[in-house]
């Protein structure tokens, strides 16, 4: 009798219907990639990753995908970019201009016509270059080499330093301020030189160091204000940047 019952309970069992998997919901991806807009439905894709693998789309390595590849599925529509990343190396020239330089000549005198000792000509540089694009358009580039190919060959020029009227010699260096900006003379009145200290020196203060090498000074920043200047140095070689 009791195996009858247990019998008769395995087939009551057995012939109940287990629940349904719940079956994943389609949802729509919009995929814009290579300047086009691609519609996918999909059920079978969970991953930003297996549904750009559905829609037979080949990524490169250095493509940018938003959202990333890792990202999950929702229920809710999707758009997902792809930013198809290149890069370039080139090779750019460029000319380097010459300097001019002078040599200054006491046995010709000051009004007599600079002679040209040596001509000047410009050099040759290549800056390697890395470009990136993104969907074929630059978006970045790095100078990662620079390479002097020729050398630039400066402009000698000869000048006469004779004994000439309104000309003084003297020992050392000499600064002063001429329409607000400074003039520097080195040993020799007939050659001013300019520094690039900019416009606006208010002379509160304008000091050369002991030995010439730097010149002490300020400039009106605001002229408006009650007193708006700042201070700055600048070393007196000759192409000196100040700070």
């Amino acid at each position: 009798m009791r195996c009858l019952l247990l019998a008769t309970f395995l087939l009551a069992a057995c012939s109940q219907q287990l629940p349904a998997a719940i079956e994943r919901q389609p949802i729509q991806i919009s995929i814009q990639v290579d300047g086009q807009n691609l519609t996918l439905t999909t059920a079978a894709a969970t991953t930003v990753r297996e549904a750009v693998a559905e829609a037979g789309i080949e990524l490169n390595e250095a493509d940018d995908v938003t959202p990333p590849l890792f990202t999950p599925l929702g229920d809710s529509p999707l758009t997902i970019t792809i930013i198809r990343v290149t890069e370039s190396i080139e090779v750019i020239p460029h000319s380097l201009p010459f300097e001019r330089k002078l040599v200054r000549n006491e046995a010709m005198n000051a009004d007599d016509p600079p002679r040209i000792i040596q001509a000047g000509q410009d050099g040759l540089q290549e800056e390697t270059v890395r470009i990136v694009y993104h969907d074929g358009l630059e978006a970045e580039r790095w100078v990662t080499q620079v390479t002097v190919i020729e050398p630039a060959q400066d402009e000698i020029v000869m000048v006469g330093v004779g004994a000439a009227q309104g000309n003084v010699s003297f020992t050392g260096t000499l600064a002063y301020i001429s329409g607000g900006n400074s003039v520097l003379l080195r040993g020799l009145s007939a050659f001013p030189e300019s520094l690039k200290t900019g416009e606006g020196l208010d002379g509160r203060v304008f000091s050369l160091s002991p030995d010439g090498a730097f010149l002490l000074y300020t400039r009106i920043i605001t002229p408006t204000a009650s007193f708006n200047n700042s201070l700055w140095v600048i070393p007196t070689g000759r192409g000196a940047e100040p700070w």
